[in-house]
């Protein structure tokens, strides 16, 4: 029985082999457990060395005149529980530390993004890191406008972004975007959405762009679907103009 589940412990194979040899032999010295496991004599002594610190091995050391030799003794298998505890106690302190710093690693981040910068995310999952991302920075103060919405993409698309517009309304701050087509499932479905509102100006738009804080974002839905994100104030602004210019002239619904 090879217990592989071990692994998921955080044991290596070296390990699994060794602490079950051990479970078989009782005690016993390090070259019956090499043979046993079938590990070399040249590793087995490091081998229990790191079950000893996991406080899964202990050992003895038997005289034998004036000679002493030392016996290695598997831990019961209900310590395993406590090898988990701890490595749970361990994670729950790594995750007090980043806590800490998180907001000085935020700052050196939004630092960053005063620069300029391209980001290019490709494929269906690449959007999703975008977008889950934005969601990330935004707060209730801060509006989100998109402009070249049209309803014919793939209907998946469509139920995505209804989600993800339904996430963004719980961070708060207002939406506004600009079909280039409208009577649609998904134009109507967006309607419903609380502080989204909806303007029509007909076009033909083969991306869609959306502006929000200092993020510029062109969605190609095309033969290759990515997005590219643009992180600016001037390109933002400047896009969020033209963005004004056009909903003045739509129907709004």
């Amino acid at each position: 029985m090879e217990f592989n589940e071990l692994k998921e412990l955080g044991l290596t194979n070296g390990e699994i082999k060794v602490y079950i040899a051990l479970l078989n032999l009782g005690l016993t010295t390090k070259g019956f457990i090499a043979k046993k496991a079938l590990v070399s004599e040249s590793k087995i002594y490091e081998i229990l060395e790191r079950l000893k610190d996991k406080g899964l091995v202990s050992f003895v050391i038997k005289k034998k005149g004036k000679k002493g030799i030392t016996h290695f003794k598997s831990a019961n298998p209900i310590i395993l529980k406590e090898f988990l505890n701890k490595k749970k106690q361990e994670i729950e302190k790594e995750e007090t530390i980043l806590d800490s710093i998180l907001p000085s690693l935020q700052a050196q981040l939004n630092s960053k993004e005063k620069e300029y910068s391209a980001v290019i995310y490709e494929g269906f999952k690449g959007i999703q890191t975008n977008n889950k991302e934005v969601l990330e920075m935004l707060t209730k103060n801060d509006d989100w406008v998109a402009m070249g919405i049209r309803s014919d993409k793939p209907k998946n698309l469509n139920v995505y972004w209804i989600n993800f517009l339904k996430q963004r309304a719980q961070k708060g701050g207002k939406a506004r975007i600009l079909f280039v087509d409208k009577g649609t499932w998904y134009y109507n479905e967006l309607k419903k959405i609380k502080n989204t509102q909806i303007g029509y100006l007909k076009g033909i738009s083969p991306v869609a762009v959306i502006i929000t804080k200092n993020r510029v974002m062109i969605y190609n839905y095309e033969s290759h679907m990515s997005c590219l994100a643009i992180t600016n104030e001037e390109v933002a602004e400047s896009f969020k103009g033209f963005f004004e210019s056009l909903w003045s002239l739509a129907e709004k619904d």
